[in-house]
């Protein structure tokens, strides 16, 4: 049986890790070495606070190295910083006590051509927007209201969620097609253009079921993070589609090749679910309007018909033969009411006139004048006019008022002329 031997430990101070980790900040930031030191690499998983501050991180072939820029220094740069862009940059390695990490506390930065990444991105960009597969007339518009909606991405990812919860929110009547794939990694970006085929061939899978609009979506990432969204192949595949594609991929400030390819690009997986479908309720309260306003406008028009109609029969009746019978013999009543009421007229002017007339012959007839004291001479029943008319010893006849009397002529005596009636 083997024995145990305790071997003796050196006797040396118990550290704690706040006093190594002071330690080790004190050997790194006064070393001369490290201060005011020139950093070459590429730029990786860059983003910047809403305080002004840069992160990112340094990388070459064989190592990363943290950085950070704060805002009084981050405000001189006088170019925009992108993910996999080359740059050198000017500072002191420091250390992070809370984390426990050295990093590079950057002053000043320069651009130093591109990255390995970014090269090969802006090349097979300028590539597709030649062959035109970005061309705004190759874009195919987003339906209004999608019934069947499929979504490219992994199943653990976050942007899954959000996207379902969106798409249930606002348009909670599609029917949601989730075609998984792999969004980050080797190979990653065939299984994405795999996922786009499956929705391809879903009329075929379910036996006439077509996907109206897809969703491809991630959440963001460095430009490595982000690759698989920037081959060719799904630049490719997604054109070829039968369905527009909406590209959600990354936030806003990430741009990938997916991004140019889609139909659309949303800034973000919710941005893409928000773009691909309307708000139930909004377009219930539109088509509540529109069914107003028909409403309304079919009273108005059947006002109008009631009117026109109205106005034919009236028309109708003004040409037709029993209209007209019926007119021509009230006007044949008026006329005949008319002629009435002017011959009344007229026999009422006769009548006075022949009053009058009467009125004037009883005035000058003999039997009048008679009455006044004047006779009447007649010889053999003619009147004598004038003592011309008779000789001596002419019988006579004298008519009075009152009776007759015979005469004989004994004398005549005519007048000379020159006389005056007395």
């Amino acid at each position: 049986m083997k024995q145990l031997q305790l071997v003796e430990m050196p006797e040396s101070p118990v550290l704690s890790v706040g006093s190594i980790t002071d330690l080790i900040k004190q050997k790194l930031e006064t070393d001369p070495k490290l201060k005011g030191i020139k950093v070459r690499g590429e730029v990786s998983n860059f983003t910047a606070s809403s305080a002004g501050h840069f992160y990112f991180t340094m990388k070459d072939e064989d190592a990363e190295l943290p950085c950070v820029m704060f805002a009084s220094s981050a405000s001189k740069v006088k170019f925009d910083v992108q993910t996999g862009m080359g740059v050198i940059a000017y500072g002191n390695v420091t250390v992070y006590k809370d984390k426990g990490k050295y990093q590079l506390l950057v002053t000043e930065m320069e651009p130093d051509g591109l990255g390995t990444l970014y090269a090969e991105f802006l090349k097979l960009q300028d590539k597709l927007r030649k062959e035109g597969l970005f061309d705004t007339a190759v874009k195919r518009e987003i339906p209004q209201m999608p019934m069947t909606i499929g979504v490219v991405t992994s199943l653990q990812a976050a942007a899954l969620r959000d996207i379902l919860n969106v798409l249930k929110r606002r348009w909670p009547v599609a029917e949601v097609i989730i075609s998984p794939a792999y969004v980050q990694g080797n190979g990653a970006a065939g299984t994405i253009c795999e996922a786009l085929e499956r929705l391809e061939h879903l009329p075929t899978l379910t036996g006439g079921k077509k996907i109206d609009v897809a969703i491809v979506s991630r959440g963001g990432g460095s430009l490595e993070d982000l690759w698989a969204f920037n081959e060719e192949c799904l630049a490719r595949t997604i054109r070829a589609t039968s369905f527009p594609v909406v590209s959600g991929v990354g936030h806003e400030t990430d741009v990938t090749i997916c991004d140019h390819a889609a139909d659309y690009r949303a800034p973000t997986p919710s941005a893409a679910a928000e773009v691909v479908v309307p708000v139930l309720e909004d377009e219930l309260q539109q088509l509540d309007d529109i069914l107003w306003t028909m409403d309304e406008i079919m009273v108005r028009r059947l006002e109008a018909l009631e009117d026109e109609v109205a106005n034919d029969l009236r028309l109708l009746e003004s040409f037709s033969p029993s209209q007209r019978i019926h007119d021509q013999t009230a006007e044949l009543e008026r006329t005949k009411k008319q002629m009435d009421t002017a011959m009344v007229t007229v026999l009422d002017c006769a009548e006075t006139d022949l009053a009058r007339l009467s009125q004037r012959l009883d005035d000058l007839a003999p039997l009048q004048v008679l009455d006044r004291g004047y006779a009447i001479v007649t010889k053999q029943d003619a009147v004598v006019g004038k003592a011309g008319e008779l000789a001596t010893n002419d019988d006579i006849e004298i008519m009075f008022t009152d009776g007759e009397a015979e005469a004989k002529v004994s004398r005549i005596k005519l007048k000379k002329e020159g006389d005056k009636d007395e």
